[in-house]
C-alpha cells in the first residue's frame, strides 16, 4: 500500500506545521506537496495554504526558473486530481479535488497574466515551457478543458482564455520583448542604453519578434487544441 494513504491521519495532523516551517523555499515546498497525500492537500483545513503558497512561487516577484517549476508542480497537481476524480467521482471528498483542480489552474493563469503584462518580469522561458505544460493538460483524456478553462468559483471573464488571446492578439508583444531583452543585456553588460551598438541592437530586435512570433503561433494552437477537446 501506498505509504502515503497509509499513513494519512499524520500527514493531516503535521501539515500545518510543516506548512509553516516552510520559509520561502521552493525546493521543499515542492517535495512537501510530492509526499503529501491529495486528500490532504485539497482539504478544507490545507487547501487555501497550499494554493496561496503556490501562487506567491508563480508570481512575478519570484524568478524566472522559480516560476517555471511552480507551473510545472501547478500541472501537476492539476494530473493528481484529475487522476483521482477517475478513481472515485463518487467520493465524499470529490467536490473538494474537483474545486482545487479549478482554483489552482486558474491562479496559474492570473500569474501569468501578471507576469505578461510587466516587461521588468516578462520571460520567455516561463511562457512557453507554460504553454507546452498547458497543451499536455488539454491532451489529457482525463482532463475536461471546460473544468480548467470555466471555474464556477470565478466570475466574469475566464483568466487561461484572457490570458491565451491576449498573447494572440498582442501587437505589441515583439515590443515589450525588446524591452525586457534590453533590460537584460544591460543589466548583464553593465553597459548603458547609449552604448548599444547597431548590431546589437538589430540583434535584440530580431530575437524579440522571433519571441514574440512563437509565442503567439503557441497560443493559438494551445487555444484551438482546447476549443477541439470541448467539441470533440
Amino acid at each position: 500500500a501506498d505509504p502515503r494513504t497509509v499513513y494519512q491521519a499524520l500527514f493531516q495532523q503535521a501539515f500545518a506545521e510543516v506548512m509553516a516551517r516552510l520559509e520561502d523555499s521552493f525546493q521543499v515546498f515542492r517535495s512537501v506537496v510530492y509526499l503529501t497525500p491529495l486528500a490532504v492537500l485539497t482539504s478544507p483545513e490545507h487547501s487555501r495554504a497550499v494554493l496561496e503558497r503556490l501562487a506567491g512561487f508563480c508570481g512575478p516577484t519570484s524568478s524566472p526558473p522559480i516560476r517555471k517549476f511552480a507551473q510545472a508542480l501547478g500541472v501537476h497537481l492539476v494530473l493528481r486530481c484529475a487522476t483521482l476524480l477517475r478513481e472515485a467521482s463518487d467520493s465524499a471528498s470529490s467536490q473538494e479535488v474537483r474545486s482545487f483542480m479549478s482554483k489552482a489552474f486558474q491562479l496559474l493563469a492570473k500569474s501569468q497574466i501578471q507576469g505578461t503584462a510587466n516587461t521588468k518580469v516578462l520571460s520567455y522561458m516561463v511562457i512557453v515551457s507554460s504553454l507546452s505544460l498547458w497543451r499536455q493538460l488539454f491532451l489529457c483524456p482525463l482532463i475536461d478543458p471546460r473544468c480548467l478553462l470555466f471555474a464556477p468559483e470565478e466570475k466574469g471573464l475566464s483568466k487561461p482564455l484572457q490570458w491565451l488571446t491576449s498573447l494572440i492578439a498582442d501587437q505589441e508583444l515583439y515590443k515589450k520583448f525588446y524591452v525586457a531583452l534590453e533590460r537584460a543585456e544591460l543589466a548583464i553588460t553593465g553597459q548603458d542604453k547609449d552604448s548599444f551598438v547597431i548590431k546589437k541592437a538589430k540583434q535584440i530586435r530580431d530575437d524579440s519578434e522571433y519571441r514574440a512570433h512563437v509565442v503567439r503561433a503557441s497560443a493559438a494552437s494551445t487555444f484551438l487544441l482546447a476549443l477541439r477537446r470541448m467539441i470533440l
